[in-house]
């Protein structure tokens, strides 16, 4: 998620700093618009990784090898969904 937001503050500064064929505004008006995109996509990880580290991690009747193989399969899923075009 820390990727997330630093990706979407470059974007901000891209717009302040480089705005290109934009006026200042107009740029931080479009990569404002993305990089709200891009944390409110972050938004269904925190949700996720909030259930499985309050209800999924800690219970001790999951054997671990469940968990370990659970995690691999929510890592290519990460992957996916953050590799994903429009």
């Amino acid at each position: 998620m820390i990727f997330l937001a630093i990706a979407a503050g470059f974007l901000l500064a891209r717009a302040l700093l480089f705005p290109g064929q934009y006026r200042r505004v107009d740029a931080l008006k479009l990569y404002g618009e993305q990089s709200a995109q891009l944390m409110f996509g972050g938004v269904p990880l925190l949700v996720v990784a909030g259930l499985i580290e309050g209800f999924f991690s800690p219970n001790p009747a999951v054997p671990d090898a469940l968990k370990y193989v659970t995690g691999i399969i929510l890592l290519i899923t990460l992957i996916y969904y953050l590799g994903r075009k429009k």
